[in-house]
């Protein structure tokens, strides 16, 4: 039941449930914060029906975090907005409820809630702003809806372990950096605008990140029409150009995005993991792919005994394409390293240098 507090009725301002600071605006409710008289930290909230929007910073303390006790909340269908900053730095929170009626996650709302791992969003979603979800470091799985048609810039950010991404067939515009760390996305249906951009991350610190992981620079996509593979790290004067070529459907365009990279550890990758993948479905790569990775066979090979690929070197190593050259090269390191397992591949390799490269697995 709810009661007027006194020195609130100018503001017309009501306490709900005892706990929730609600203004009435127009047609609407507004919850934006709780009963600053309570005196035990809420822990699990409800939200009660009849709220539709809450408001900025409505659960951010402007004394060092008051409510960063909340652990599950409980959103009512009635709830169409949640306003920016919303739960900003609930650290402690793990669960969240949505309600069948929410269209909007305001920028900032859930940022830095460093508890969440996984998160189901409700069919009546239709917008993500940016930095929505931003730093929340233990996410590892999010539900998108059928229905949600935008996801704004770095929407995502700093999510280091989310990498791999369903998006719905709904989805229209996906903006800079909201798949920040992305390793493989998902999607029937149209491709949404600006998805090149949104798997790569403007900043380094990114890239140094998956050199430390030892995570390749590239991204899988998964399509109704094929699997691709987009450049984690595309020059920013080319983007469009990537865009194009992805959309384009043309072998020769899709299959030569390494082009449009803007390191020489992601034009690799974006090119070893095209071409394999060609090979293993039995497609014929185009002339400019199967010259580059000619070209560049033994810096691909250095790149996947670097990064621990030992496996996927040794079949890289099996095609043929290594120069005598380059196999010896390859094979010294290898040796002085103690990688006995890939200098055993190379030494077979420098035995067949009087054959021709075989293009077989």
């Amino acid at each position: 039941m709810a009661k007027r507090v006194n020195k609130a009725k100018e503001a017309e301002l009501e306490i709900v449930d005892d706990i929730f600071l609600v203004k009435k605006e127009k047609n609407s409710k507004k919850l934006i914060g709780l009963n600053p008289d309570i005196e035990e930290s809420a822990e699990n909230l409800v939200i009660p029906e009849g709220i539709e929007i809450i408001g900025p910073a409505a659960f951010v303390s402007k004394n060092k975090f008051q409510y960063s006790d909340i652990k599950s909340v409980k959103l009512p269908n009635s709830l169409k907005k949640i306003g920016n900053d919303a739960f900003s730095h609930c650290t402690k929170l793990t669960d969240i409820q949505f309600g069948n009626g929410l269209e909007c996650i305001g920028k900032n709302a859930f940022a830095s809630c460093r508890g969440l791992e996984e998160i189901v969003l409700p069919d009546s979603l239709r917008v993500i702003e940016s930095l929505a979800f931003a730093d929340c470091s233990k996410l590892k799985n999010i539900v998108f809806n059928e229905g949600l048609q935008v996801i704004e810039q770095s929407a995502f950010y700093v999510c280091k372990n989310l990498n791999n991404f369903v998006l719905p067939k709904s989805l229209r515009v996906v903006g800079d950096e909201a798949l920040q760390y992305a390793r493989k996305v998902t999607i029937h249906g149209e491709l949404p605008h600006n998805l090149t951009r949104a798997v790569s991350p403007i900043s380094w610190a990114t890239h140094s990140e998956y050199t430390h992981r030892n995570w390749p620079m590239v991204v899988e996509l998964v399509t109704d029409d094929g699997i691709y593979f987009l450049p984690k790290y595309i020059e920013t004067t080319n983007a469009a150009d990537c865009e194009c070529a992805l959309n384009s459907g043309m072998p020769e365009k899709v299959q030569t995005m390494y082009k449009y990279c803007n390191s020489g550890d992601t034009s690799a990758d974006t090119a070893y993991a095209t071409y394999m993948y060609l090979l293993e479905s039995g497609k014929e790569p185009c002339e400019d792919l199967k010259k580059y990775i000619k070209r560049m066979s033994k810096s691909i090979a250095s790149r996947l005994i670097a990064t621990n690929r030992n496996a996927e070197a040794a079949k890289f190593i099996g095609l043929g394409l290594l120069t005598p050259a380059a196999a010896k090269s390859l094979y010294e390191n290898a040796v002085n390293n103690g990688s006995n397992d890939i200098a055993a591949y190379l030494m077979e390799e420098m035995k067949k240098n009087d054959k021709k490269p075989s293009m077989k697995l």
